[in-house]
């Protein structure tokens, strides 16, 4: 039995990435902090392809003392696990100079995504060692082992690059142990491109190559394997060469689709929520910003193109 504990599970990339390894014939364990309903529909889903005896778990991994409750029940329950898989963490819910944010969104961007890797793996990397076996796979975000400024994503930069580092060193110091640790780094996937892929692999067992989600599955599984032991401390940018900057893409900025204030679009980031531009700026790298508010006027915040749609 090849056991899997995923992190943010319940939905998106962790949610295609349950499907997947529950096909390759995995016992998965999701983890999920308050999508509840979710996970609960994902396990029945994972129990429909074959992965009958998986568990959904409510765990928030910023918090030491639930995450250490979350592995002890992981282990109680199937034993030991094969295959740690941390997608879980929260984004910025609004971009900003750095200074501009608050203590509590400092804290919620380090603790959620980098403080929550050491503390899943300072739990369960012990009864790796004793097994001589596993695999340790994080995510990042493009070029994030370059810990180059990222304008206004301050604190959910400083965080993934700082898991790059947390995971080179386990590579490092659980190497002898039979232990890799290696970070994939995905692009931009819509929340339309995982629900597609999720469908794919309920109905048809594999996901459509021209989806961005089939490359991340596709290295996911070479990270896998038990013959990968010399790929360690790996960080993989998986984005198509979009994480690449040449004249052309500087160019091709100047083709991005003419919105406007006033125009109503949806944020990928808010769950594909329905908001109002209100007003349109210039970033560092000579893109379009925009600065997006809800219908309620609770939230406002900045993005690129590549992170809305507009409304037809």
């Amino acid at each position: 039995m090849k056991v899997a504990l995923l992190t943010g599970s319940a939905t998106g990339l962790g949610a295609v990435i349950a499907h997947h390894l529950a096909l390759e014939g995995y016992t998965i364990a999701i983890n999920y902090r308050q999508s509840k309903e979710q996970a609960l529909e994902t396990l029945q889903n994972l129990k429909n392809l074959g992965a009958s005896d998986g568990i959904a778990i409510k765990a928030d991994l910023s918090d030491p003392v639930e995450t250490e409750a979350l592995v002890k029940t992981v282990l109680s329950t199937f034993g030991y696990v094969d295959v740690l898989i941390h997608t879980a963490g929260p984004f910025l819910r609004e971009r900003k100079p750095l200074t501009e944010n608050s203590y509590a969104e400092w804290f919620e961007m380090i603790n959620g995504n980098l403080s929550s890797a050491f503390f899943l793996c300072k739990n369960l990397i012990p009864s790796m060692r004793n097994r001589g076996y596993g695999r340790i796979i994080t995510f990042g975000y493009d070029r994030a082992e370059q810990a180059t400024e990222q304008f206004y994503r301050g604190p959910y930069a400083s965080a993934k690059t700082g898991l790059v580092s947390l995971t080179r060193t386990l590579a490092i110091e659980e190497r002898p142990h039979g232990i890799t640790a290696n970070m994939i780094c995905p692009g931009d996937i819509r929340k339309k491109e995982k629900d597609a892929a999720i469908y794919d692999l309920v109905h048809d067992k594999q996901v459509n190559p021209s989806n961005p989600c089939r490359a991340i599955i596709d290295t996911l599984d070479l990270f896998l394997s038990p013959a990968s032991y010399e790929l360690n401390g790996s960080i993989i940018n998986v984005t198509g060469g979009k994480n690449i900057f040449h004249e052309i893409d500087l160019q091709n900025f100047s083709k991005e689709p003419s919105l406007k204030k006033g125009q109503w679009v949806l944020v990928n980031p808010w769950d594909n929520e329905k908001c109002e531009i209100i007003d349109i700026s210039i970033d560092y790298y000579g893109r379009n910003l925009y600065t997006i508010k809800d219908t309620k006027g609770e939230k406002c915040g900045k993005f690129t193109n590549y992170q809305i749609q507009e409304v037809n």
